[in-house]
């Protein structure tokens, strides 16, 4: 494989002008990297490359959610039974182990094996655009206020304006609008993670396997900057404040101060990060203790909160069409009022629906 990956990358440097072959990754032995990770460097110019990276992704869903899952199911109760620690993340938001919970992937070959028991439902429900959403409300920031107050997609908002579209001419369904939601969607979460151009382009390339320059990573994110001033001027002034007060903050209190981190030095992008990803861990343990208390009050016996990832709460209910509706009206509603704690007057519109279904990949639809 090394010797087909070398040839590979002799041919692109002749055809391109680069010099892939001498830069590229090399396993501690002195041979080229044939590892997904360094692969998908090239995966839109090599079809093999391309291959080879889905092959490693399928590979690794079976290993890490397949058969390992399997492993770790209690003969006792026939269940996953994960661990989860609620105080280990900075942010606030909860992680898991043994096994790790709170990364299954999306894929829904995955999620349709995680099903109800006989009878039952499960009743998912999710924030739709959570941490979007708290940047705006924290930034103030009167386009994304106005997006979210017309029932608009924040991520076709901001395709539309790095492909200069005025939103009523952008259609999610054309090629190039959809390849530039997918883009958007990668700026938009790396500016609330704090990134730089360095940062975008590693996190576009691992979370959505998109390639772009250093060069290119910096003009989306001026450009998003540009579309959303009020981010970009709350961003200004929170590096600013808190590199004289040393310290960074949540809407629900918490405090991190600098002092405490290596050396004590300040983390700009945690700076910029922790009030929005911070906020949001806040609002989904609101809404955490209100779905469950409101589930024993009213449904004791016929529900169960069997799972939290982040922004998405999972419910085991009685299969009856009553008991399936009622559950999904309260964690609407819960989650709802969780936001509305944390941010009072927030906008509400789109911000949570729930779903039903025998599986966790059906009750999402």
């Amino acid at each position: 494989m090394t010797a087909w990956l070398s040839r590979e990358l002799e041919q692109l440097d002749a055809t391109n002008s680069t010099n892939l072959a001498s830069s590229w990754p090399r396993t501690p032995g002195g041979s080229l990297s044939t590892t997904a990770k360094h692969l998908k460097r090239v995966a839109d110019q090599l079809p093999g490359a391309a291959l080879l990276v889905q092959f490693s992704a399928r590979e690794q869903l079976r290993s890490n959610f397949g058969d390992k899952l399997l492993a770790r199911i209690r003969p006792q109760t026939g269940r996953l039974h994960g661990s989860f620690l609620i105080a280990k993340a900075k942010s606030g938001r909860f992680s898991s182990s043994n096994p790790n919970m709170q990364n299954i992937p999306r894929d829904e070959a995955i999620r349709s094996v995680f099903v109800a028991a006989p009878g039952q439902q499960l009743v998912v429900a999710d924030y739709s655009q959570l941490e979007l959403r708290v940047m705006a409300y924290i930034a103030n920031d009167a386009v994304m206020t106005d997006a979210y107050r017309k029932g608009m997609d924040l991520h076709a908002v901001t395709a539309g304006a790095m492909l200069g579209v005025k939103q009523d001419d952008f259609d999610p369904e054309r090629p190039e609008h959809k390849d530039a939601r997918q883009k958007a969607k990668a700026v938009n979460f790396a500016v609330i993670f704090g990134s730089g151009p360095s940062g975008l382009k590693e996190f576009a390339r691992n979370e959505f396997n998109l390639q772009l320059t250093v060069e290119e990573a910096r003009a989306w994110i001026n450009r998003f900057l540009a579309t959303y001033p009020g981010v970009a001027r709350w961003q200004r002034e929170q590096e600013m404040r808190t590199r004289e007060t040393r310290t960074v903050s949540t809407r629900g209190g918490r405090v991190h101060r600098f002092a405490w981190e290596p050396g004590g030095e300040y983390a700009r992008n945690l700076a910029l990060n922790l009030p929005i990803q911070g906020t949001a861990a806040e609002i989904a343990v609101e809404a955490l203790i209100r779905i469950d208390a409101r589930l024993r009050a009213e449904l004791p016996g016929k529900t169960q909160l069997v799972l939290q990832v982040h922004d998405e709460f999972v419910v085991e209910v009685e299969g009856t069409e009553t008991v399936v509706l009622a559950a999904k009206r309260m964690l609407e509603e819960e989650m709802v009022a969780a936001f509305e704690t944390l941010l009072p007057g927030a906008l509400t519109k789109g911000l949570v629906t729930a779903h039903s279904g025998p599986s966790w990949a059906a009750a999402k639809g």
